[in-house]
């Protein structure tokens, strides 16, 4: 099940980064790589949607470096496109509610 996202708005406020020259390609070419692989819950899972993600897995994905999607994730946080999940020592992440719709 794939969750609801605000594509409209998500991708609004993607353009006004972009245009204001504040988002990376990186930070882009990850949002856009784990886009497919939210659930309804908002959290991005591994392929086989049978766990959440962890940056390793992200990295697999994504096709980059971990070190890279670690910070790219981290920016994605900071901009509030994404928010963390702390489970113990492990970092989750899912997307932001203000680019979730109601279903």
């Amino acid at each position: 099940m794939s969750a609801v996202i605000d594509l409209e708005r998500l991708l609004r406020y993607i353009n006004e980064l972009i245009c204001e020259q504040q988002i990376r390609s990186k930070e882009v070419k990850v949002l856009l790589t784990i886009l497919p692989h939210v659930n309804a819950n908002g959290q991005i899972l591994t392929r086989d949607h049978q766990r959440a993600a962890m940056v390793k897995d992200i990295a697999d994905i994504a096709g980059l470096h971990k070190k890279h999607v670690g910070k790219a994730l981290e920016q994605l946080c900071e901009r509030g496109i994404l928010q963390r999940e702390p489970l113990g020592s492990i970092k989750l992440f899912s997307v932001s509610p203000q680019f979730r719709q109601a279903s």
